[in-house]
C-alpha cells in the first residue's frame, strides 16, 4: 500500500520511497499578499510568508477531509506553526480544493504536482513558509506481522529494492 507520511500507527511498518514537496496556494488578491512582490511568482519562485502571517481572522484554510491523504500532512502543518483554524472549508478531492482555493474561497496546502496544473481562469499565488522546506513522504506500507499473498511480498521487496537503488 502506498501511504503518506506522518504515520500515527505503531501497527504499521512502512518505508520512506521519496519526498514529495509541497507548496501554500493562495488566491492571487488575498490580503495576506499586499506589499509582497508576486510578480515573478512561479513554482521555482514561491512567495515566502512569515507563520505569523498565517495566523489569525482573516485567513481562511481549505483543507482535506479526513480520509484523505494529505490531511495528516496538513494538520502536522498546522500544528507545527500554531494556527487555529477559523472557519475552514473541507474538501474531499484534491483538484476540486485547488480549484476552490484558486477561486479565492482561501488558502491550501497542495503537493507541488497538483499546483503545476494550470488554472488559466484565477492564477494563484505559490508560497512557502520562509526557512521550511514544506515536504511529506511518499512510503510503502503494511500491518506489522500480517503476512502479504505472494505477489504482495514480490511487489514490496521490489518497491523496496528499488527504492534503495534510487537513494545510493
Amino acid at each position: 500500500l502506498l501511504y503518506t507520511d506522518p504515520i500515527r500507527s505503531d501497527r504499521i511498518e512502512y518505508v520512506p520511497l521519496l519526498k514529495e514537496a509541497l507548496v501554500i496556494v493562495v488566491p492571487r488578491k488575498h490580503p495576506i499578499l499586499e506589499g509582497k512582490d508576486i510578480e515573478k511568482n512561479s513554482l521555482e519562485n514561491l512567495c515566502e510568508l512569515d507563520a505569523k502571517e498565517l495566523r489569525g481572522p482573516g485567513i481562511r484554510f481549505v483543507l482535506a477531509t479526513p480520509e484523505h491523504s494529505m490531511h495528516l500532512s496538513e494538520q502536522v502543518f498546522l500544528e507545527k506553526y500554531g494556527i487555529d483554524l477559523v472557519n475552514p472549508l473541507y474538501i474531499d478531492y484534491i483538484n476540486t480544493r485547488y480549484s476552490v482555493a484558486c477561486g479565492g474561497a482561501g488558502i491550501a496546502i497542495m503537493p507541488f504536482s497538483t499546483a503545476q496544473k494550470k488554472h488559466t481562469v484565477n492564477n494563484p499565488v505559490f508560497c512557502t513558509v520562509k526557512g521550511a522546506r514544506m515536504v511529506r513522504q511518499i512510503v510503502i506500507a503494511k500491518i506489522k506481522g500480517k503476512a502479504l499473498s505472494a505477489a504482495g511480498e514480490i511487489f514490496w521487496d521490489f518497491i523496496i529494492k528499488e527504492s534503495f537503488k534510487n537513494h545510493d
